[in-house]
């Protein structure tokens, strides 16, 4: 009970003694129930009654009673062991990382839809003078550029506002991702592949970048319904 690795341990070196039993086998015995690892299934399942915890609990006994099995749940006492208190600490650092991040995906998800609205023919037609802007938002600079295309300045206020304040978005996500204790490895790495993907889009005008973003885009809804569940 709580011994990370035990089962593992056991089925090498005792694999007898870990099995599947009907539990009608237990009639007419007294057993032990682990009341916490019931009480997390309760807690957190999809059961849409009220106060599901004690429901759980109530069709659980009503289960041993028809098996004519005496239940006897052992809960956790007032006073945690050491090590069970640092396992409790982990897994609360675990589930901040897990709102934090989902939190995060949810932002890079409209960022991404964003992006995405932004047509090939308008970020070919982007002055020069506004990509750099953009860039520098995301702490990049204009290293390549065909200087001999000349575009107009004029009817690009609207669509370079909205760029600076998207890219402004993207640049805070990515410091603030940094924060090891909040967010998880896999969202740095989103994070990174957006600034990736949007410098090469703003510096090169690439046309697959649309491709890539779709990419993203797929990989942050996996993620995110993976960090739902």
């Amino acid at each position: 009970m709580g011994v990370n690795g035990l089962t593992g341990i056991l089925k090498r070196f005792a694999p007898q003694s870990v099995r599947v039993v009907h539990p009608n086998v237990f009639t007419n015995q007294t057993i032990a129930v682990d009341a916490s690892c019931h009480l997390n299934k309760f807690v957190y399942g999809e059961e849409p009654h009220n106060y599901k915890h004690i429901y759980g609990f109530y069709l659980l006994t009503r289960y041993f009673d028809l098996l004519k099995i005496n239940p006897i749940f052992v809960f956790d006492g007032s006073h945690r062991l050491e090590a069970k208190r640092l396992e409790h600490e982990r897994r609360e650092r675990q589930r901040r990382k897990v709102k934090h991040s989902l939190l995060f995906e949810k932002e890079q998800a409209s960022r991404l839809e964003a992006w995405l609205e932004i047509t090939e023919e308008t970020l070919a037609d982007l002055p020069q003078k506004s990509a750099v802007t953009i860039l520098s938002e995301l702490d990049e600079s204009l290293k390549e550029m065909d200087h001999a295309v000349i575009h107009r300045e004029e009817g690009h206020a609207n669509i370079t506002k909205q760029l600076n304040r998207i890219a402004q978005d993207l640049r805070e996500a990515v410091i603030k991702v940094e924060d090891k204790e909040r967010y998880t490895r896999t969202v740095r790495s989103l994070a990174k592949r957006e600034k990736h993907l949007v410098t090469d889009m703003l510096i090169h005008r690439l046309e697959d970048v649309k491709s890539s973003l779709m990419s993203l885009s797929v990989d942050n809804q996996i993620n995110r319904t993976s960090l739902g569940i």
